[in-house]
Formats: structure tokens, C-alpha cells, sequence
């Protein structure tokens, strides 16, 4: 599929983190999606981060005045300052609540997103950053909640979010969490990946590779051959550069098959 769409840039040092966005991002169905998104919501060019997004948001969009622009009022006021400033209260509680509205309604979209491709709901920020910045720098893969565990049949629904959660008393000792997670854990984890296969555990391989095959997969996306991707690889060592396009050849192909 022909995506006119730079590649979402990842700026996370873990390998294991970056597998698990890359794994999203570079989905064609994605991009279209955030192509799509960044049509809707009027974003022509990227923002440097999520809190400039929310500054255009707040300020250029919803015309929420900084509260240093509201004046206090000094000594003896006269009628018109007191209906000027509460005319700028007004206002400002006005164009906040529809900034809340707005940035409520950019939420709905990233969870939408995130629940149409079967990620948990620490991508909810990989998911905006990559619309709104076009560059993902904040990434968060573990995370603690308190909930009531669901029925291990409910993992099967793409839309109830894959959390186990183990809840421990004030007699809870830390051999004990071990067990449960080596006993009991585990045994949902395995019932998830049937169900999931493609968010199976990743191999040491891919996880050291990654970067690496990112790189020639969007070679390859923007119109190059293995064999010129393999001549331009600086890393080739003198290996035949023949020889080393099958093995672009084979590391793109397996790249491609996370994709799916």
C-alpha cells in the first residue's frame, strides 16, 4: 500500500519498548488512520511535543486567556473594569471548558485507535504523540492498577482491556506475590497469546535487531531494492552484496509479518 506519510519517529532507548511501537506505528492500517486523524483535527504540521499540541489547542483554538491577562483589581475600581473583568472570567471558564471538551474528544480518538488494534492503554499516549508530533519520546510498559480481575473468558473480547491484576493484604508477603505470578499468572498469559498470537513475548533477536529493520523496511517501503538496500548498508563488512540482500530479504519479511 502506498503511504504518503514520513515514518512516526521513536526516540526510545529500550529495544523491548521500541519493538512494541514499532509494531503499531508502521502499520499501513495505522498510518492511514493517523493521516486521516491529522485531516480531521486540522494538523498540517507536527508539533515538537504533546504539550505544544495542547498550547495550540488551548490558546489558538479555544482562545483560553492566561490568567496573568485577566487583571486583579487595584485600589478603587470604577463600574467598567468590574464588568470588563468579569466579562474576561466569563471567558476564560467559557473557552476552558470547551478546551476540556476538545482535548476530552482527542482522548476518545487515541483510546478508539488503541481498542481497534488490540493494544493496552499505556499506548494511549504513544497513540497521540504519534499524531499530533509525528515522534513517540514517552512510552510506559508497566504500570499498576487497582481493579477487580475479569473472567479469564473475557480476555478473548478485543474491547475488555488484557490486564491482570494481582491484589495483595496487608499479610501479604513477597514470596507470596512470586507464587501467584509463577502459578497463576502465567496460565492467563498463555490463554491471552492463543488468542493474541501476534502479541506473543518478542525473540532476543528481533528485540537487538530492531532498528535495524525498521530502517530497511522503510528503505524498502519508499521504493528501494534489497539489493540496494544491501549496497548502502554500511555494516555489510564485505559480505557479497548479493548474499546480504537475502538476508535484507528475510529480515524485512519477518519485520512485515509483526505488522499484520
Amino acid at each position: 500500500m502506498d503511504i504518503k506519510i514520513k515514518p512516526i519517529e521513536i526516540d526510545i532507548d529500550d529495544l523491548k519498548s521500541y519493538c512494541d511501537i514499532a509494531f503499531l506505528v508502521d502499520k499501513d492500517d495505522f498510518l492511514q488512520d493517523v493521516i486521516k486523524a491529522r485531516k480531521e483535527w486540522g494538523i498540517i504540521k507536527t508539533f515538537k511535543s504533546l504539550n505544544d499540541w495542547y498550547n495550540e489547542l488551548k490558546l489558538n483554538r479555544c482562545g483560553v486567556p492566561a490568567t496573568k491577562d485577566i487583571p486583579l483589581p487595584h485600589g478603587e475600581v470604577g463600574l467598567k473594569e468590574i464588568e470588563k473583568r468579569k466579562g474576561l472570567i466569563h471567558m476564560y471558564q467559557d473557552n476552558l471548558q470547551k478546551f476540556i471538551r476538545l482535548t476530552g474528544k482527542f482522548d476518545l480518538l487515541s483510546q478508539s485507535l488503541r481498542k481497534k488494534y488490540m493494544r493496552t492503554p499505556n499506548f494511549d499516549l504513544v497513540i497521540k504523540q504519534a499524531i499530533s508530533c509525528g515522534r513517540v519520546e514517552a512510552y510506559q510498559n508497566t504500570y499498576a492498577t487497582f481493579e477487580y480481575p475479569e473472567p479469564i473468558t473475557s480476555i478473548k473480547n478485543p474491547f475488555n482491556e488484557p490486564r491482570i491484576a494481582i491484589i495483595v493484604t496487608p499479610n501479604t508477603r513477597k514470596e507470596d506475590v512470586i507464587k501467584v505470578f509463577d502459578e497463576q499468572v502465567a496460565q492467563y498469559q498463555d490463554e491471552y497469546f492463543v488468542n493474541h498470537p501476534t502479541a506473543k513475548v518478542l525473540m532476543s533477536d528481533t528485540i537487538s535487531n530492531i532498528k535495524r529493520d525498521r530502517k530497511w523496511f522503510w528503505e524498502k517501503k519508499q521504493g528501494k531494492t534489497y539489493l540496494q538496500v544491501a549496497m548502502e548498508d554500511t555494516s555489510r563488512s564485505g559480505i557479497d552484496a548479493e548474499d546480504y540482500a537475502e538476508t535484507v530479504r528475510k529480515a524485512i519479511k519477518q519485520y512485515e509479518k509483526r505488522l499484520i
